[in-house]
This record gives structure tokens, C-alpha cells and sequence, in this order.
């Protein structure tokens, strides 16, 4: 109701959130960070790797110590294309193809049926099987790293974890790339990617003079037809942006319905049709065979001088008077079934 949508509407502007983010033009206050910049650049790898140093050597004791078992724990590209390749470099088709169905039946069950696997593989081309298989063990092999080497530096106290970090990146243990890739993967964001409008959106801020849809009613089709007109010629010329998107569901429930009768239409057609075949053909057989049976009436018929013809218009005229009368017959019949029907109206 309306009084519903004014209540709504004052909760949303008392929100103390969503009076921050008027607020505030350039702050993402979800995030509580600046807004990208619309003339914001990438920095380039040299950029990042300075940033990322600068960002290194300031942190405290404890955050320096978490920053270094993330890095330390990461392996290297380098290190993973050697281990991949020292496990499946010298391996045939066959032998890698062994090898994941072994793996996934030990993950899965031991007495699992395999077949289907087999035959999915079978459909790889070599370069999807060996994408998919450095894929899996590229990600086995960074969770193992990954594990081992916390488990490792857990038992080493955060001074000396620190002092690491500081060497590390001051003494050019990492080289540019690695740098600017550090700062891609553990630097805090300094920028919010979302804007003012998007934020306000997830908060749920509307304002009365820009609802996001408007149901209209009509008391009668024409009016509903009049208004569909009104609003194409409304879109007509403009872009897709600001043209109204409508949806007529009174026409999509008369479409919807007009189907289902014309698909009924279309069965009692087919129907009637076969019986209309069928009552012809019965009609042509019993007509043939009224004439097997009246052959003494016929040639008495010939013998006073009656021709083919006058024989053929008596047999048809017998025809059609019965068809005739059968239809009569069945429109009674279902007029007197239908009455109590129409007395209901």
C-alpha cells in the first residue's frame, strides 16, 4: 500500500549508513576506502614493486610475520613446472590416463566402476587431458607447499620472521616481477572498485521520484491497448537505456490461454475430420451394399426404361436423405443433452 511504501521509505533515509554514503562522495564507506578514481592507471611492474617494498618494511611484528609465511608458503611458478614435469614429463597418453583414474578411484572407492571415466577421457584431445592434469596437480602440490612450509615456520618466533621479510625484499632475494606479483596477491587494496551508486544500491536506498517499476490497472482492454501505444511510441528513438521496459500480464494470460484453445481447437478438428472420413467411407459401403441386394428392383427399374443415371440418383438421393437426417438427428440430440445447461445462464 502506499502508507507501507512511505514508511519504507522514511526507514531508508533515517539509515545511518546510507547517510554516510550521501555523505560521502569519494569514500566507499562499506569498505572504508576511496572510490577508483575515473582517471585512475594501472601501475607498471617497477611501480608496484616499490610499493610493495615500502609496505613491507613498515608493517609491525606481527603482520610482517603473517606477510612473510604467506610469501614463503606460495610456491614459485618455477617450482611447480619442475616437480609437474619431473612427475609426468616422460609419461605416454596411456600411462597419464592409468594414473588419473588410479587417483580418482583411491579418492573416491577403492571397487568404484571406472568405465565412464575411462570413456570421458578417451574423448580428451591431448591438450585438454594435459591442461586438466597440470591443473589438479598444480593445485596438490601448492596445498602440500602451502602446508609444510606453515608448519615448518610456526615453531619460528615473529622477530626472526620479520628480520626475513626485511632481508628478503631489501637484499633483491625477489626480482621485480615477483615483487609486483606480491603486491597483486597480499597488499591490502588502496582503492574501492564499486561507486557511490552501486553502494547505495546494495543498501537498498530508492527515492520516490525514481521507483525501479509501476503497476498500472485499466478497467477496460481498450484502455490497457491505449497505454501499451503510449508507452512504444515513449520508446520509439531512444536508447536502450532509457526506454520502459513493460509487461502486459493480462496479454501474456489471454495469449497464454488463447494457445490452449487453439491447441484444443486443432484435436476436436482432427477429431471431427477423421469422423467425417469415416462416416463417408460408411456411407459409400452401405450404398454398395443396398445395391448387391437390390439387384431385382434395379432390373425392374431397367425393364420400364429407367437409365444408369436414374438408378445412380435414386441410390444417392437415398444417401443423402439419410445423411441429411442423421445430422438432424444428432444436432436434436445434443441440443435436449445441452438445455439444462443453458437454463443455468
Amino acid at each position: 500500500s502506499v502508507d507501507l511504501t512511505d514508511h519504507l521509505l522514511q526507514k531508508i533515509d533515517e539509515n545511518e549508513l546510507i547517510k554516510s554514503q550521501l555523505n560521502n562522495e569519494g569514500m566507499d564507506v562499506i569498505k572504508n576506502l576511496p572510490f577508483l578514481p575515473k582517471d585512475y592507471k594501472e601501475p607498471d611492474a617497477a611501480a608496484k614493486a616499490t610499493e610493495f617494498k615500502d609496505y613491507a618494511l613498515n608493517l609491525d611484528e606481527n603482520k610482517a610475520a603473517a606477510l612473510y609465511t604467506d610469501i614463503a608458503s606460495t610456491p614459485s611458478k618455477e617450482y611447480l613446472d619442475s616437480t609437474i614435469e619431473a612427475q609426468i614429463g616422460g609419461m605416454t597418453r596411456q600411462q597419464i590416463e592409468e594414473m588419473v583414474i588410479q587417483n580418482l578411484a583411491q579418492q573416491e572407492k577403492e571397487d568404484m566402476d571406472t568405465s565412464y571415466i575411462s570413456e570421458y577421457i578417451a574423448k580428451m584431445s591431448d591438450e585438454e587431458l594435459i591442461k586438466n592434469v597440470r591443473d589438479a596437480m598444480e593445485k596438490a602440490i601448492s596445498e602440500q607447499y602451502t602446508e609444510q612450509t606453515k608448519a615448518g615456520l610456526a615453531s619460528v618466533p615473529k622477530e626472526q620472521l620479520q628480520m626475513l621479510l626485511i632481508s628478503s625484499v631489501s637484499n633483491g632475494t625477489y626480482n621485480q616481477e615477483q615483487l609486483a606479483d606480491f603486491h597483486d596477491r597480499f597488499m591490502p587494496p588502496t582503492y574501492s572498485e564499486s561507486t557511490k551508486d552501486n553502494n547505495l544500491k546494495l543498501l537498498g536506498y530508492v527515492k520516490e521520484e525514481s521507483p525501479s517499476n509501476i503497476s498500472i490497472y485499466t478497467d477496460t482492454f481498450e484502455n490497457k491497448d491505449m497505454i501499451a501505444d503510449i508507452i512504444k511510441e515513449y520508446n520509439e528513438g531512444k536508447c536502450e537505456d532509457d526506454q520502459i521496459n513493460y509487461t502486459d500480464i493480462a496479454a501474456m494470460m489471454m495469449s497464454g490461454i488463447a494457445t490452449i484453445i487453439n491447441a484444443i481447437s486443432y484435436v476436436l478438428i482432427a477429431f471431427v475430420s477423421i469422423s467425417l472420413v469415416v462416416s463417408s467411407i460408411m456411407i459409400g459401403i452401405i450404398t454398395y451394399i443396398s445395391v448387391l441386394e437390390r439387384t431385382k428392383e434395379i432390373g425392374i427399374l431397367r425393364a420400364i426404361g429407367a437409365s444408369k443415371k436414374d438408378i445412380s440418383r435414386v441410390f444417392n438421393a437415398e444417401s443423402v436423405i439419410e445423411g441429411f437426417a442423421a445430422g438432424i438427428l444428432g444436432i436434436g440430440i445434443t441440443l435436449l443433452l445441452n438445455r439444462p445447461r443453458f437454463n443455468e445462464y
